[in-house]
């Protein structure tokens, strides 16, 4: 349940990005922090063994969307969480 609600609040972040002028070095340290969370319970759940597990498919998923948020950033489209702001 929480990561559905973490991979929500990116969506969010993404939309939001569409529409604002410009961010600030804590916005940009506060989106950073999501996609890390984001990056790290989907890895997390990937390995899981229970029904809580994600598959490659989904995982691979997870990473379009932090990269899409990288882009809003200037960062490599590789990935967001080795981005400074």
């Amino acid at each position: 349940m929480s990561f559905a609600l973490r991979l929500q609040f990116l969506e969010y972040v993404n939309n939001d990005l569409h529409f604002v002028e410009s961010l600030s070095d804590s916005d940009g340290r506060l989106i950073k922090m999501a996609c890390e969370q984001v990056a790290y319970t989907a890895v997390k759940h990937s390995e899981a063994k229970d029904e809580a597990r994600i598959n490659v498919g989904q995982l691979a998923e997870v990473k379009r969307r932090i990269d899409e948020i990288g882009n809003f950033f200037d960062c490599p489209v590789y990935s967001i969480i080795g981005c400074c702001f």
